[in-house]
């Protein structure tokens, strides 16, 4: 009783394991196949990684699952195999293709050449439409032309009325008053230049001296909001050059952490009369 149980469910074991061998079976032989049609359709040689490459993505194929299949279709001799070195090419059975004539040949290759000039054709079209379609696409449609258009006649009617208005004032610059104001610039630009010179001579004086750098100087002697703006110099050109060095100098007299032995350098100057301030 007991060895029929046994035999029993042996049977039933080899049983549920058949479908899995037979589902297994099925699906190689179906790659099998799969793989022989590109082969024979493609009709070239393929390396098993061009193979997989090609396929892999539609069937789903792995790797080596794909290379066993490619050898068991050898040992059946559906299909060829070359060795170039380490590596190993696939084609199909050229046995089971008809012979082609010259004349054949001939004709496919007249075909060929055909197909290229139609190609290449169809390849210039392409470019020309592209670039139509480029130009298209960056030029304005219609109705943003419309828009453009109205905004440009605004911009102009607004020019001609400010262009009115400058010609309709009455307070005009005569030529004579424009040199006289250019003539003064000039005059200032040059007194601000000397006075810019003056200036940063007695700073390189006073910087001989000096134990700090000539930042950290710079902090003490000019607010930050004029060093800021790129025109430390504004504060000599406003006349305040020497009464702030001249301040600066009693400053550092008095600090306690200076160093006896430096001593401040007289400017040139320095002592500002009360008008001057």
């Amino acid at each position: 009783m007991l060895c029929a149980r046994n035999s029993v469910w042996k049977g039933s074991g080899s049983g549920r394991d058949r479908p899995r061998e037979e589902k297994q079976m099925s699906k190689k032989d179906n790659g099998a196949a799969v793989i022989l049609a590109y082969l024979n359709a493609k009709n070239r040689p393929y390396s098993a990684q061009d193979v997989f490459c090609n396929l892999q993505k539609q069937h789903g194929f792995g790797k080596t699952a794909l290379v066993k299949a490619l050898e068991l279709l050898v040992l059946e001799g559906k299909i060829k195999e070359k060795t170039y070195g380490k590596q190993k090419i696939y084609f199909a059975d050229q046995t089971q293709f008809k012979d082609v004539s010259d004349a054949d040949l001939k004709a496919m290759d007249c075909r060929i050449s055909e197909l290229n000039e139609e190609l290449q054709t169809l390849n210039q079209s392409c470019r020309q439409l592209d670039a139509e379609l480029k130009e298209l696409n960056s030029s304005l449609t219609t109705e943003e032309m419309i828009s453009e258009m109205g905004r440009l006649k605004e911009e102009c009617s607004s020019s001609r009325e400010r262009l009115k208005k400058i010609k309709s004032a009455s307070n005009h610059v005569t030529p004579e008053e424009k040199g006289k104001v250019v003539k003064e610039h000039n005059i200032y630009v040059k007194e601000w230049r000397k006075r810019k010179q003056l200036a940063s001579d007695m700073i390189d004086t006073i910087l001989q001296g000096y134990p700090k750098s000539k930042k950290e100087f710079l902090d003490r002697v000019v607010w930050p909001s004029t060093r800021a703006a790129g025109g430390w110099m504004q504060v000599h050109v406003a006349g305040q050059s020497r009464l702030a060095l001249n301040q600066s100098c009693r400053r550092l007299d008095a600090d306690p952490r200076r160093p006896a032995a430096v001593e401040t350098p007289k400017v040139p100057g320095a002592n500002v009369s009360r008008a001057d301030r």
